[in-house]
């Protein structure tokens, strides 16, 4: 796996860097606690770097050892795929260059465009924005799996960390009607071992 964790050394926890499954607000966690960010951070992910160099050790290759507390957040695969939809289609500028052919595009379109992107390269050979959860980790490598709705819970139960704010979007106001049932069943079989990891993780899963 060429994939990273976010390592917060201060409060020994790792978090496995899974796209669009909570990693911005752990990484401004872990930056918080070891930097004192200004006001011209306005990406927390081009402020850290992409390795454990730029980042000052809290980005790790995922297999790195480390004596940490380590968990990944698992997200609703239909829900991770609209907030990608949005994001990297609906007119945003600094969406990858693969998602260039999706502009604009509806969500059964899009959702229709990831399964040939994945039955044509595999899972593994993609956009890590589009990559399935499973892909990222094994669960024996964690302690934790924990839902993404229960994410500010879990922080500050465990570690004390208040919860950070939620806020809905214009965007997502905007594009709701264009969310089809047919464009959910398509996420819901291309990622159907996603919808399994809460099983799998048993004793592992934070409720």
């Amino acid at each position: 796996m060429n994939h990273v964790k976010i390592c917060n050394w201060e409060h020994e926890w790792c978090a496995i860097e899974v796209p669009r499954c909570g990693c911005t607000t752990l990484k401004t966690i872990a930056a918080e606690d070891h930097f004192v960010l200004t006001e011209d951070v306005i990406n927390i992910h081009e402020f850290l770097g992409y390795d454990n160099v730029t980042s000052n050790g809290i980005i790790q290759p995922y297999t790195t050892p480390v004596d940490l507390f380590t968990f990944a957040v698992w997200r609703n695969p239909i829900d991770r795929a609209i907030s990608r939809w949005r994001s990297f289609t609906q007119d945003e500028d600094n969406a990858p260059k693969s998602f260039s052919a999706f502009k604009m595009t509806g969500f059964t379109e899009y959702a229709k465009g990831i399964k040939e992107m994945m039955l044509k390269y595999g899972s593994t050979n993609i956009d890590v924005h589009v990559r399935r959860q499973c892909d990222f980790y094994n669960m024996r490598d964690i302690d934790l799996l924990v839902p993404l709705p229960l994410l500010n819970k879990f922080l500050l139960e465990r570690f004390g960390y208040m919860p950070m704010p939620k806020l809905t979007s214009s965007k997502a106001i905007r594009t709701h009607n264009q969310i089809t049932e047919e464009g959910k069943n398509i996420i819901n079989k291309i990622y159907s071992k996603d919808l399994e990891l809460p099983e799998q993780a048993g004793m592992k899963l934070y409720k």
